[in-house]
């Protein structure tokens, strides 16, 4: 089965195996229906069940199924007595079913924290604005330039 719409013949991931359930008898050989004019018909199966499941992939926003398993379930097997056989035919319920099952798992919403922003400035940065002492401190001339940098600093941070 395809576990997508319109999958290529030639890639085999494309594609589901169907994975069958215990076939009622058995196997398929070991039914007999050598006894059938005496008795009637047994171990008719007339009941088929597949159950499907699959999950959605891609963007959260537009998310595609993809079918990641199919089962066949047999139903029990039925015994048609020889006393409802009218002629040569007799009628029975045959049925199948299909169960879609969403196994997808809710996606996880992971919000990054804010970068943390560290500001060097090189040593000359305030080159016009300061002045060295004889002692080789450097001093900054103005008070409202160090007063801008130190607002300028508490909000980048």
């Amino acid at each position: 089965m395809s576990s997508y719409g319109n999958p290529s013949f030639d890639i085999l991931e494309n594609w589901v195996k169907i994975l069958p359930a215990e076939h009622p008898f058995g196997s398929e050989e070991s039914s007999s229906f050598t006894q059938m004019d005496t008795v009637g018909c047994e171990g008719i199966v007339s009941s088929l069940h597949i159950p499907i499941t699959f999950v959605r992939v891609g963007a959260v926003n537009f998310p595609q199924s993809k079918i990641v398993s199919v089962v066949h379930e047999y139903g029990q097997p039925i015994n048609i007595p020889r006393k409802t056989l009218r002629g040569n035919s007799t009628r029975f319920v045959v049925s199948s079913t299909v169960r879609f099952t969403d196994a997808t798992i809710s996606p996880i919403t992971k919000i990054p924290q804010w970068p943390v922003i560290s500001i060097k400035l090189p040593a000359d940065f305030f080159y016009p604005f300061s002045s060295y002492h004889s002692n080789g401190n450097k001093v900054i001339v103005s008070a409202w330039l160090k007063l801008i940098v130190a607002s300028l600093m508490l909000v980048l941070q």
